[in-house]
């Protein structure tokens, strides 16, 4: 092959490519530029604070919404916010109002005047949906004895704390399926009564009664907590299988709270004096709030539950039931023939039977039994 003529051929075209390569690997004057001119130079200001990256406005979220309430009533009516100047809310037509961060008092009364409603609303952020149900105003006597029976079931939960502790001070007492179903079922009718009394409104300007519901709810609260207590020592001995300890603890934090499940001295002689309150009440319960004992009582040594009227909640060692061989937990059917709707109904039965007879039809760990038994002709 002759390789004169590649040769001469070839070297115009490897000089003209390594020209090249030189001119961009060394930046010969083949293919001159203008040099990049250098960076101004920027004096920073020290006392001058740099926004991190992803700040600033256009990176800051969306403003909150300032708080409100959101008025919804189930009637025309104007409402009032602490005090202040009325708003006119109509039915079916929501109003939204602005207020400060807390509590604040909510009062609602009707175009006519005569349907009420009352609440106190926490505003914590953004809107708060306040729903008025407008109720009458009840009379006092109505009223009255609405709180007679929240005073009732305020002692049935007493008579549970007293039930829990004679069953507590056995050995293994605290294994008693009985023990947390009576204290259940006494809160539940006590949580029931609450509710459902303060659905009662008092009249416009009874200023007396509008401090009994505030004593009322005071006194709700501390038996909320008294209840609390007493259920978690419970369960607390269940789990541990022991009563020392922490169940002890808990049950004495419950004992404290005892002597504060009553209403106040001043609350109590008002209702004492409502012929309503004194008739809503039974006769036998009477003598606790300080009323004269009914001639037709008779002392059984045991006590009974308002909302489980016809079982024994606590019999005491050496009374009457106890010695005709009654225990805690038993429920009276009837008596000599005659059905026994609570333990009242039983102790005139023992009143008309005194000197004589009785045979008594009851319930025990959901059988039933029979016990007869002589009745004392002095019964007090």
């Amino acid at each position: 092959m002759d390789w004169t003529g590649v040769s001469k051929n070839l070297v115009p075209r490897l000089s003209l490519t390594v020209l090249v390569a030189w001119g961009f690997t060394l930046g010969a004057p083949l293919f001159a530029q203008d040099p990049t001119p250098p960076e101004s130079e920027v004096k920073k200001d020290p006392k001058k604070k740099v926004a991190p990256k992803g700040t600033g406005p256009a990176a800051a979220g969306p403003t909150q919404a300032p708080p409100a309430f959101l008025l919804r009533a189930d009637a025309n009516c104007n409402v009032t916010i602490d005090g202040g100047s009325p708003i006119k809310v109509r039915s079916g037509e929501p109003r939204k109002v602005d207020v400060t961060n807390g509590q604040h008092l909510v009062n609602a009364v009707s175009d006519d005047g005569k349907l009420r409603w009352e609440g106190i609303v926490e505003a914590k952020s953004q809107q708060v949906v306040v729903q008025i149900t407008l109720v009458g105003s009840t009379s006092p006597a109505d009223f009255d004895r609405g709180a007679a029976r929240v005073w009732l079931a305020l002692t049935d939960l007493k008579v549970a704390g007293a039930y829990a502790g004679t069953i507590l001070n056995k050995s293994w007492g605290f294994h008693d399926k009985n023990l947390s179903t009576a204290v259940y079922t006494a809160h539940v009718a006590f949580k029931r009564e609450m509710e459902e009394f303060k659905k009662i409104v008092p009249a416009p300007g009874d200023q007396l009664r509008r401090r009994i519901v505030e004593d009322v709810t005071a006194v709700g609260t501390t038996a909320d907590k008294y209840v609390d207590f007493l259920t978690k020592s419970i369960s607390a001995a269940q789990q541990a299988n022991t009563w020392m300890g922490e169940p002890l603890n808990l049950y004495s934090q419950a004992k404290a709270l005892e002597p504060t499940l009553v209403l106040p001295a001043n609350t109590v002689n008002e209702l004492r004096n409502s012929r309503a309150f004194q008739d809503a009440l039974p006769p036998d319960r009477r003598t606790q709030i300080g009323l004269p004992p009914d001639t037709r009582d008779v002392n059984i040594g045991a006590d009974y539950y308002y909302s489980t009227p016809n079982m024994l909640a606590v019999v005491t060692k050496g009374g009457l039931a106890d010695n005709w061989g009654f225990k805690a937990g038993d429920r009276i059917l009837s008596a000599n023939g005659k059905p026994v709707a609570s333990i009242w109904d039983f102790k005139t039965s023992l009143r008309e039977n005194a000197g004589g007879q009785m045979q008594v039809v009851y319930e025990r760990a959901g059988k039933r039994e029979t016990r007869e038994f002589k009745v004392p002709g002095q019964l007090q």
